[in-house]
């Protein structure tokens, strides 16, 4: 009895992990990015008021593990981003939190989250993991005769 209920155990768990990992590839030269804003602490805390949380943007190459940095420190929760080379990508993004200047200090970075991908399922809107997808098209075919 053990035994089965291990395999069976096994086999869910194979069959979940599967599915957990497919990432949904989108085919554009241009995608509107979305995203939840950041509120709390890594402690659990609010973000203190006066403090301002904006985002940076990354596009990282399936193919070479590449990263480029799209945008930095926006603070509206979308972007669109346009490809301009071939390839297939993972967005990214990171909250920075920046502290008000106060007295003799200026406005200062104070720390920032670690980049979330949209290959991580525990990022991801509904635990949808996705990537971009762009490439050329083909010109037309020409000569056509018989």
């Amino acid at each position: 009895m053990k035994k089965l209920f291990t395999v069976m155990v096994m086999v869910v768990f194979l069959l979940t992990a599967g599915f957990a990992v497919a990432d949904e590839w989108h085919s554009a030269n241009q995608v509107t990015v979305r995203w939840d804003a950041v509120t709390t602490l890594l402690n659990g805390d609010p973000v203190p008021e006066g403090d301002l949380v904006t985002y940076n943007l990354y596009i990282r190459s399936v193919q070479t593990g590449a990263e480029v940095e799209v945008i930095t420190r926006v603070s509206v929760l979308e972007h669109t981003i346009t490809f301009a080379e071939e390839g297939d990508y993972h967005i990214g993004i990171r909250a920075v939190r920046t502290i008000p200047a106060a007295s003799e200090l200026p406005e200062r970075v104070a720390g920032q989250s670690d980049i979330g991908w949209s290959s991580d399922p525990l990022i991801t809107r509904d635990g949808n993991t996705f990537g971009v997808t762009y490439y050329f098209q083909l010109s037309n075919v020409g000569g056509l005769g018989i």
